[in-house]
């Protein structure tokens, strides 16, 4: 994760916002899965949203994002992000994953 932190800074990856580089997003993703993996679902949250400032419809933020908003019991916005995970990808296995993960939140959410 230190090397990942280390590129985006020395990248100065605030000036990419908007412009949909993926290989961006995938590294702002990949710090929020490890951070939601080790338990720190807000510090995950802020990084998944970087990755969706680079690119606004990139799947993987989104569904790192949702995961850290379940974790942090914010059902609403969570369903929102998984939805749109959902609604932007063709993978059938990232579609797999996020219906599972919207099933489970719902059920939560009561």
């Amino acid at each position: 994760m230190d090397v990942l932190t280390r590129l985006l800074e020395g990248l100065q990856w605030e000036q990419y916002k908007g412009t949909g580089i993926e290989a961006i997003a995938d590294c702002w993703s990949l710090i929020a899965f490890i951070q939601n993996s080790s338990g720190q679902h807000a510090r995950a949250y802020a990084s998944a949203t970087n990755g969706l400032e680079v690119h606004p419809k990139h799947v993987d933020s989104l569904f790192t994002r949702g995961y850290a908003l379940t974790e942090q019991g914010e059902y609403n916005p969570a369903i929102a992000d998984l939805e749109e995970a959902l609604n932007f990808t063709t993978d059938a296995v990232k579609q797999a994953q996020a219906r599972r993960r919207l099933e489970s939140v719902r059920r939560r959410k009561g």
